[in-house]
C-alpha cells in the first residue's frame, strides 16, 4: 500500500516538523482521518462470526452477494455507523476483575455486561477489552489524551 511520505503529508496539512515532533494538536481533514482509521481498522483483529452475528442484516447481504466481504463491509461502512461484534472479544472474567468498578454495576444490574460496559464507555475511556489487547488500549488511550 502507498502511503505519502511524513513530510510531504506535514507539508500539504501546513503543520512544521516541531509541531509534530513535540505532540500537539493538529487539525486534519475528515476524508484524511476517515482513511487512517480504515488502514488500522485492515490491519486490526476482526470477528467475522462475531460480527455477522451481530449483524443480520450483513449475513443476508454477504449471502445475497449485495456485499464482497463482511471485512470489507466493516472497514467501509459498518465501524462508522458504529455496528458491533468485529471488533476484539471481550474477556467477560478478565475485564470484571481487571475493572471491579465494572463488576460492582454488572452485579448491581445498573449496567448488563462487561461486554456492554466496553462498548458503551470503556473503549472510549481507554479500557482494554482483554489481557492481549493491554499494550494497545494503553496506547489509543495514551495517544487521545495527547
Amino acid at each position: 500500500m502507498f502511503v505519502p511520505s511524513a513530510v510531504s503529508l506535514l507539508s500539504a496539512l501546513n503543520v512544521d516538523s516541531a509541531a509534530f515532533e513535540n505532540g500537539g494538536k493538529i487539525e486534519i481533514p475528515g476524508a484524511l482521518l476517515k482513511l487512517l482509521l480504515q488502514i488500522a481498522l485492515a490491519a486490526a483483529e476482526f470477528d467475522e462470526d462475531g460480527y455477522l452475528r451481530d449483524n443480520p442484516d450483513i449475513a443476508k447481504a454477504l449471502v445475497s452477494g449485495e456485499i464482497e466481504s463482511a471485512h470489507v463491509h466493516y472497514i467501509g461502512f459498518g465501524y462508522f455507523e458504529g455496528r458491533q461484534g468485529g471488533g476484539p472479544e471481550v474477556d467477560e472474567a478478565w475485564y470484571m476483575g481487571k475493572y471491579p468498578d465494572v463488576a460492582i454495576a454488572v452485579r448491581e444490574g445498573r449496567i448488563k455486561s462487561a461486554k456492554h460496559h466496553f462498548h458503551l464507555v470503556g473503549a472510549a475511556e481507554g479500557r482494554s477489552p482483554n489481557l492481549d489487547q493491554e499494550e494497545n488500549a494503553a496506547q489509543w488511550k495514551n495517544a487521545l489524551r495527547s
